[in-house]
């Protein structure tokens, strides 16, 4: 199944009502609608953060996400305090999958691969590793496989490959921090942000959740905005700014200088 649309939120409205009506199946005895092979389109990835309504997300949880993926650092210690129920998803406090530890020194060889050859169909990022995640027991094996990202007619375009996606749950949340992730790379490489491809083997909805989709409202239009403060000519400083920003951030050491920055400080260090 392959769709085009506007903005992360309108994909998200729509594969949710699509589940709605999709085949039963049963992994490990839970009852869930399940679409095969699920392929999103995002023409507008700058479109974050995620809102629709009826779909109160932990915005906290969002904003650590993008700064441990784009800081290629774990932040397990605020992950604790900003999610309930991330306990659910850690062995013995310890995120296994953390996407921010996994990404670490790759940013920079996409960086560089995109560099030296604008062309180039090899920036390919890995997150999930056959070697030490097939057939492993642990509560948090990596959804996320791949992260791959071109340029083409002077803009940026990437796509990220899932084996597993709940719709409901982690949809929203996934494609927040891409969007973040392909935006950012754009203004390292300082070319425009293109499409951003979101490619599924499995898009499913729990049945605890199908009365939820009942109540979504339209997605609320958000605004344009740059997503970070990167000055430098050199691409390579400007990865550095990207990483180093990111961890600022997440220690509150910083003084922002765009709104998403202000947003993200925001929403991970207010307590309420």
């Amino acid at each position: 199944m392959e769709n085009e649309y506007h903005t992360a939120a309108e994909a998200f409205i729509d594969i949710c009502e699509r589940l709605l009506v999709a085949e039963v199946v049963q992994p490990r005895g839970h009852v869930t609608t399940e679409l095969l092979d699920v392929t999103l389109h995002i023409e507008d990835p700058m479109s974050i953060p995620f809102d629709v309504d009826g779909r109160d997300l932990n915005m906290a949880y969002a904003g650590l996400e993008i700064l441990q993926l784009l800081g290629q650092t774990p932040a397990d210690g605020l992950a604790r305090r900003r999610a309930k129920n991330i306990a659910a998803f850690q062995d013995a406090g310890i995120s296994y999958g953390n996407y921010g530890a996994r990404m670490r020194g790759q940013l920079t060889n996409i960086v560089k691969e995109l560099r030296d050859d604008g062309d180039s169909r090899r920036a390919v990022a890995t997150i999930y590793d056959g070697t030490r995640d097939l057939g492993q027991r642990t509560r948090d094996i990596p959804c996320t496989l791949t992260i791959q990202c071109f340029i083409r007619d002077a803009a940026l375009h990437s796509r990220v490959s899932m084996r597993s996606n709940d719709a409901w749950l982690g949809l929203p949340y996934d494609l927040t921090q891409f969007c973040a992730l392909h935006c950012a790379l754009a203004e390292v490489l300082a070319v425009a942000p293109g499409r951003y491809t979101h490619t599924v083997g499995s898009m499913h909805l729990y049945e605890r959740d199908w009365e939820k989709i009942e109540e979504l409202g339209d997605a609320i239009s958000n605004p344009q905005m740059r997503l970070f403060s990167l000055d430098s000519l050199d691409c390579y400083y400007r990865l550095q700014q990207l990483t180093e920003r990111c961890q600022d951030i997440l220690d509150n050491t910083l003084e922002p200088d765009t709104r998403f920055e202000t947003w993200l400080l925001a929403v991970v260090h207010n307590d309420d």
